[in-house]
């Protein structure tokens, strides 16, 4: 990733603090969105605890449909803003990589805030929103479903860089921006080995149920404390 295309990544990721953070948006954030947030939010927590669990059964729905329709929306305007082709399509290849840089701390700012990196397990739950997008049967998953391998892969890279210290209860709250150690990074190898798969996968039909099992895995490794139920 050359500067050009890491500040255009970051510039992505900091529409998106504007958008949905609500330290970042301040009193541009509509309420109706924040609770539409916060429903949801609740919602994705509880499936990826139902996930550790080896729950069976039908995935969780939980929040409104129209909430889950709002924040598709929202998240693929954003996507298509900065990462969109001509016809609206999405060059998912750059998009892909930008997340999987963010899970890597390559985005960080120069203060080493909260913003253009992970803070804390939500980090999970791109994906977990993708797959939600897809058992509501919107029909914006069309444009998700590419996306999700790198939605789910990127949880592999997060789980190594962000992991709290070893004595730590690894219970949900745990999980925070502050653990990032540089020297636990992917290297620029082992990042482009992750994005080889991904762009040989581009075009290709999307197996939801290795994405799904890459949630799993990483939510096993991730949580040795139950997460409450929300």
């Amino acid at each position: 990733m050359d500067e050009q295309q890491r500040a255009r990544a970051r510039a992505f990721f900091a529409a998106y603090d504007a958008a949905t953070h609500p330290m970042a948006a301040g009193p541009a954030l509509p309420p109706a969105r924040l609770w539409a947030m916060e429903a949801v939010s609740k919602t994705l927590i509880n499936r990826v605890r139902d996930r550790l669990q080896g729950a069976a059964g039908p995935p969780r729905l939980g929040a409104q449909r129209a909430w889950v329709e709002q924040l598709s929306a929202l998240q693929l305007g954003l996507y298509r803003a900065h990462y969109g082709l001509q016809g609206g399509a999405l060059d998912y290849g750059p998009l892909g990589e930008a997340f999987l840089r963010f899970a890597n701390g390559d985005l960080r700012d120069a203060r080493g805030s909260e913003h253009g990196q992970p803070n804390g397990a939500g980090a999970l739950l791109f994906a977990e929103f993708a797959l939600l997008v897809r058992d509501w049967s919107l029909p914006d998953w069309a444009a998700w479903r590419p996306l999700l391998p790198a939605l789910a892969r990127m949880g592999r890279i997060w789980l190594r860089v962000y992991a709290p210290p070893p004595e730590t209860l690894r219970q949900w709250d745990a999980w925070s921006y502050v653990n990032y150690r540089p020297g636990r990074r992917f290297t620029e190898e082992e990042l482009g080995a992750e994005l080889a798969v991904l762009r040989q996968g581009l075009g290709a039909p999307v197996d939801d149920a290795l994405a799904e099992q890459h949630l799993r895995e990483v939510a096993r490794a991730a949580f040795r404390a139950p997460i409450p139920r929300t």
